[in-house]
């Protein structure tokens, strides 16, 4: 061995018959000499990098594993990969093989434990060595990370802002820095927010004990209403477990996933995840570790590796009704055969007065409301269209009063001038209405209230530009929102605009437009754009007047500029199949809404007097969903001739 190795680095004087014998056997095994640029090391392309993981059944560490091989590759190295079982014995046995080991020239390690003395050790050895994932308390050795104290900081924060106020932490029970990173940020966020950082709520696993119940821990009245699980497998066992109690997600509890990365994108495409970037992990180790075997020095001790927060249907805005009421899931309204053969023998007939009829999303409404009442034998007797027209619609209500029906479904489509017609209305018959109440009306000049939760509809928007524009230092945001006093559509915008503030750092409004009149939206999207050319996104209230946007920027030849709205329809999800600007839009379920506000109305005549406020869950979509997402949200087949 020693006479091979001077003869390769060239250290000492060797018979030449014994060189040419070396040299013949080095090309006849294949074995190949790599100099390093600084002289001074020396590889062969049989030397090996060892990759040392706790476990590979865990998707995490399986990703990790299948990063680190080309990057290792391509640096020349083969990749050895050793497993501890999460044991520190079995770690330290693995380890003390592997420093001996003239073949293995370098180690990355994921840890098992946050603190030993063997690991330092490690830092002594002449052999490199970088931690990756997991830290290790006091050590020198360079360690490559994940943000996780301000990943869970920045999700409990995220939670807290849509008006959470009890939420869990769950973690495996293992000795891990990465968790206690994790439980500095929760309650870094829990205290800035003046709520209790209670034991209870930061929730330990056992790693090995299947059965171990997360939610069976809490009385219904201190149940959380979200949490951040820390790990694939806790997201999997926490939504099992959420189901077996007749609960859902997120309409009861909502759930954020850290760690989540991989699968995220496919099997667990819905989860609201705080998703590890593994590919530049891995890039950053080996760079850091090629560097150490050529005798360059780490500049940071440790590199933290940001995360990617997605915003998907795992989590929602805690609401509550105008006055405060608790907002019921449309899944709760219920009638039972005998409440439903008392509505058929009666004979009700129902009204129904529309700010528009001949929208995508009204005519769905109106479907689904007709369709609903037919199965209890209640008729539709008028169906008012006041094309956005207040004094119309004054108008159409006075002939409904004429017609004296049982209930009327309504639209206000002007909150102060439509407010005393909809308030005498209500003296005379039941009234249920859609979005938004009147100016004045109190809870006597109402039956109940169905609406979106549209402060979320406004961060499923916002959410769409943001993750569309992440990788962008900055982007340029531009806002056209509605001009008048509209409770439904102001709650909408104002959601956009907080989120685009405090959860998108790296987007900057820079313009905001009101429009009063839809046909107004043309002519300030060609303003805004004029004023600011260097404009890269905008947000529009709903998809008319953002029609109208696209329109005024495909007539300037400004396609590049990317948009986001609220509600589904064929013209919008044209451009979204054609990748032709629209980026993503919130969608709320017209269908379902006019479901709801038909289950509500029978229950008004069935005189049951509790369900005050019903709010149904808007859906983000995005391109890459749009078909199987149109059959969810609109209730019929996508069409065919957008495939």
């Amino acid at each position: 061995i020693a006479t091979v190795s001077h003869i390769i680095n060239k250290t000492r004087f060797v018979r030449p018959e014994l060189v040419a014998a070396v040299e013949q056997a080095i090309k006849d095994t294949g074995y190949e000499i790599k100099q390093k640029d600084t002289g001074s090391v020396i590889f062969s392309c049989r030397d090996r990098i060892a990759v040392v993981v706790p476990e590979i059944d865990n998707s995490i560490f399986a990703d990790i594993i299948c990063r680190l091989e080309p990057e290792i590759r391509k640096n020349g190295f083969i990749m050895s990969v050793f497993i501890t079982d999460n044991s520190h014995d079995i770690e330290k046995e693995i380890l003390t093989s592997i420093l001996t080991d003239k073949n293995i020239v370098g180690i990355i390690l994921i840890p098992s434990k946050k603190k030993s003395v063997f690991y330092n050790k490690l830092s002594r050895s002449r052999k490199p060595v970088v931690c990756i994932f997991r830290n290790i308390i006091n050590s020198a050795l360079p360690m490559v990370l994940c943000d996780d104290e301000h990943s869970v900081y920045k999700g409990v924060k995220y939670l807290i802002r849509n008006g959470h106020t009890l939420i869990g932490l769950v973690y495996l029970d293992r000795e891990s820095g990465c968790i206690d990173e994790c439980m500095k940020g929760y309650c870094s966020a829990v205290m800035e927010a003046g709520l209790k950082t209670e034991e209870k709520y930061m929730i330990r696993v056992p790693q090995h004990q299947n059965n171990t119940k997360i939610l069976g821990r809490f009385a219904k009245s201190t149940m959380p209403t979200a949490f951040i699980t820390i790990g694939n497998a806790l997201s999997g066992r926490l939504m099992q477990e959420i189901n077996e109690l007749g609960m859902k997600c997120p309409q009861d509890i909502s759930v954020i996933a850290y760690g989540n990365n991989g699968f995220n994108d496919t099997m667990m495409l819905n989860y609201s995840s705080l998703i590890i970037d593994v590919k530049t992990l891995a890039e950053k180790a080996v760079d850091i570790l090629m560097k150490e075997m050529n005798g360059i020095p780490f500049e940071m001790p440790v590199e933290r590796i940001r995360t990617d927060f997605r915003i998907r249907e795992t989590t929602r805005v805690i609401n509550t009704g105008p006055f405060g009421e608790r907002a019921y899931d449309p899944e709760e309204l219920f009638i039972s055969d005998e409440e439903k053969m008392t509505l058929i023998r009666a004979k009700y007939k129902v009204a129904l007065s529309f700010q528009n009829t001949k929208t995508y999303w009204s005519i769905l409404q109106e479907r689904a409301i007709r369709e609903t009442l037919s199965q209890y034998g209640v008729q539709v007797i008028s169906a008012m269209d006041a094309n956005y027209d207040p004094k119309l619609q004054i108008a159409e209500l006075n002939a409904i009063e004429d017609q004296a029906p049982d209930a009327l479904i309504g639209i206000p489509v002007d909150e102060d001038v439509t407010s005393e017609r909809f308030k005498t209305i209500s003296r005379k018959m039941k009234v249920i209405l859609i979005g938004n109440l009147p100016k004045g009306f109190d809870q006597s000049d109402y039956y109940s209230c169905v609406s979106i939760n549209e402060k979320e509809n406004g961060r499923n928007a916002a959410a769409i530009l943001g993750e569309y524009f992440k990788d962008d230092k900055v982007a340029n945001i531009g806002l056209i929102v509605y001009g008048k006093s509209y409770r439904m559509t102001n709650t909408r915008d104002i959601g956009a605009e907080q989120a685009i503030v405090n959860d998108y750092p790296n987007l900057k409004i820079i313009a905001k437009k009101e429009f009063p009149r839809i046909k107004d939206v043309y002519e300030l999207t060609r303003e805004m754009v004029e004023e600011h050319p260097d404009i890269n996104g905008i947000y529009i209230s709903w998809e008319t007047p953002a029609l109208e946007a696209i329109r005024a920027l495909e007539d300037m030849g400004r396609t590049d500029i990317s948009v986001s709205t609220v509600d589904l329809d064929a013209k919008i999800a044209e451009y979204m199949s054609k990748d032709m600007m629209v980026r993503g839009l919130s969608a709320q379920k017209p269908y379902e809404q006019g479901r709801a506000a038909a289950m509500v109305t029978l229950l008004a005549l069935l005189g049951k007097k509790y369900y005050r406020y019903v709010e149904i869950q808007p859906v983000a979509v995005r391109p890459r969903e749009l078909t199987w997402m149109w059959q969810k949200i609109l209730a019929e087949p996508y069409p065919e001739y957008m495939k």
